[in-house]
């Protein structure tokens, strides 16, 4: 792994787990161990770091949701398992709710103005993928941009009532929740 990548890899996993505002650029440099001139050759600052870190998720969370379509028949079947999977991930400590929201909680006015263009980006791109996912199994349905939406406010309250909890109980709502979404 190059610099740049380490840098982003190691700095993604601070910002996820602890915060962005609580991850220092002191902090990254000696997890990376790299001096600052380092990590501002390969990221101009901070901000840059988080942008790409954002990019980063939304690259590891869109390429889960596809392949967990693509290994179930049916669409009930496609939000057991993605939902099943946040509850695996969380027993094993390696999930700490949703890092777009959860990165754009801790932002201020100006900041938000700063990293308003990508987290908007990020949204309209999820939604997206979960209207195609609709669509791959129900091809004649309309109401995909509504299913998307209510998706994507359940998986919101759900995973950020977790990540402030750490209760796997809100992942089990969000499981039954999903269930009962097409009933």
């Amino acid at each position: 792994m190059d610099h740049k990548q380490n840098i982003l890899f190691q700095s993604g996993e601070l910002f996820y787990s602890q915060g962005f505002h609580n991850t220092g650029i002191e902090q990254i440099t000696k997890v990376c161990e790299i001096k600052k001139p380092t990590l501002y050759y390969h990221f101009e600052s901070k901000n840059s770091l988080g942008k790409a870190y954002l990019e980063q998720r939304a690259k590891i969370l869109f390429k889960m949701l596809l392949k967990i379509k693509e290994r179930n028949k049916t669409y009930e079947g496609f939000l057991s398992d993605w939902s099943s999977t946040l509850i695996l991930l969380a027993r094993k400590n390696e999930f700490y709710g949703c890092p777009f929201i959860a990165f754009a909680s801790e932002l201020d006015e100006k900041e938000r103005l700063e990293f308003k263009e990508t987290l908007e980006s990020i949204e309209s791109r999820w939604l997206s993928i979960q209207e195609r996912i609709y669509n791959h199994y129900y091809p004649l349905a309309k109401d995909a941009k509504a299913i998307a939406r209510k998706i994507l406010i359940l998986h919101t309250g759900c995973v950020m009532l977790y990540r402030a909890s750490r209760n796997s109980k809100y992942l089990k709502e969000f499981k039954a929740e999903l269930k009962n979404l097409l009933s």
